[in-house]
């Protein structure tokens, strides 16, 4: 940008001599009398008299090298000021995420509906994991797994995945050395633990949980199994074959992961498939792993690693390993915004909704600021699911609910165009023209949505 100045300065044919400057203001009337006849006539400038350089006066080039090496310096920091605003994964270019409260609280006066906070969190290169609330941007420190004989072995935070070495040369890694449910954020679907009654006797269990409420669902098994059998048999099939590993995000007791080999069986006769996944809950990761370990498994699937982790910390796991990855469900976050009600939350939060309806201002962005929040947990959990995945391997998200306020009777989610924006978003690495919704047949305003992963 230039800067516009009087124009003081006398030409000659065209050249401009440097001594003839503008008149400083602070000479008096007396030393510019000489100069009033004649020459301000003539239409010239009146010419200083040659000023000693020194510091204070560095003299006419010097002082414009001073000038152009201070416009650089305000440029460069007006560069890394816009620069530090993009607060991404590895400094890939890319989403504004908040990085605590605070930052939240300021991001509430920028336009909430802008493409940059529907999807604030992006996977670096989708090799290496997401920075999280637990883990403040440490990574692992690369994204070789090491390779260990020791079976006992464990991760810990800031490793690379830990390989186990087998002897038929499957798949297997070490699971964290901790978790510790009770520093995870609050959502919803927290389920009675039924882990220990099936564990004492899963050989009956086996027997009878196709008739059995499937995950406190208000469902059986057999009622889920129809009401997926067609989304299932088209979205999953086309991609796995003998010997395919899938992994599934948040697998509970592992029925669902049960429920896909079943249909995969039916549908496509595929053998010998290797199932992996994680788990909040200790007991679901025990039940889990006795179903592969009992050999109860459809197609005769094969138990691969079980862990009790966050969804959004799987660190642990190696990346692109997966012939498909996918989650019956993320559960929402119960109290975005932390105001710990007494009670059931969804009540202070459909209050939030009315008022915010009825136009008040405060309410209005509160209600931003609250999807906005569970948009990144949302997103966070799908970057882990992306990155996990082989290159061309779909992601699949089942029975995701809308923003509470657009279905108060629910528990909260996001929108179909979070989605969209996530497969438009490069840092994804996605293909954007596979992305497909799907009503959800369960239950009421819900649906599922399928992506694949960039080859």
């Amino acid at each position: 940008m230039t800067n516009k100045h009087n124009n003081n300065n006398s030409s000659t044919n065209g050249h401009v001599n440097p001594f003839y400057l503008e008149i400083e203001e602070e000479h008096d009337d007396e030393e510019l009398s000489d100069y009033e006849d004649g020459v301000e006539q003539a239409g010239l400038l009146r010419p200083t008299a040659p000023i000693a350089r020194s510091r204070n006066n560095p003299g006419p080039r010097k002082q414009w090298r001073r000038r152009l090496c201070l416009l650089l310096v305000v440029i460069l920091a007006l560069f890394a000021f816009k620069w530090n605003r993009k607060i991404t994964p590895g400094g890939s270019e890319g989403e504004k995420l908040p990085a605590n409260d605070d930052d939240d609280k300021n991001d509430n006066d920028d336009d909430d509906n802008s493409d940059d906070d529907k999807v604030p969190v992006i996977p670096d290169d989708n090799k290496k994991p997401v920075p999280n609330n637990n883990n403040q941007g440490k990574k692992p420190t690369n994204d070789t797994p090491n390779a260990s004989i020791d079976p006992n072995s464990c991760f810990q935070t800031g490793d690379s995945p830990i390989l186990i070495n087998t002897d038929d040369d499957s798949l297997k890694y070490a699971c964290p050395c901790t978790f510790d449910a009770d520093q995870q954020p609050p959502t919803h679907s927290m389920f009675p633990d039924h882990s220990s009654q099936i564990i004492s006797n899963l050989t009956k269990f086996m027997k009878t949980f196709r008739h059995m409420e499937l995950d406190d669902w208000g469902h059986s098994y057999a009622e889920v199994k129809k009401g997926m059998h067609d989304w299932i048999a088209q979205r999953y099939a086309p991609y796995l074959a003998d010997n395919s590993l899938i992994y599934e995000s948040a697998l509970g007791d592992g029925l669902h992961l049960h429920m896909v080999l079943d249909i995969m069986k039916e549908v496509k006769q595929i053998h010998n498939i290797t199932v992996y996944g994680n788990d909040r809950s200790s007991g679901s990761v025990q039940v889990a792993t006795a179903l592969g370990k009992q050999k109860y498994l459809p197609t005769g699937g094969k138990l691969g690693t079980i862990c009790q982790a966050d969804s959004t910390q799987l660190a642990f796991v190696p990346s692109e390993s997966f012939d498909l990855v996918f989650t019956a469900y993320i559960p929402p976050l119960s109290d975005p915004l932390e105001w710990h009600p007494s009670g059931d939350p969804l009540n202070a939060y459909l209050t939030l909704c009315k008022k915010a309806e009825n136009g008040d201002e405060e309410a209005m962005k509160q209600k931003r600021d609250a999807q906005h929040r569970q948009d990144r947990w949302f997103a966070q959990w799908f970057a882990e699911m992306v990155r996990v995945a082989k290159k061309g391997a779909p992601i699949i998200v089942e029975h995701v609910s809308y923003p509470f306020c657009e279905a108060t009777f629910d528990w909260g989610g996001v929108s179909k165009d979070f989605w969209t924006q996530a497969a438009r978003n490069k840092g994804y690495n996605l293909d954007a023209k596979s992305l497909i919704f799907e009503d959800d047949k369960l239950f009421r305003k819900r649906y599922h949505m399928f992506v694949r992963k960039n080859r």
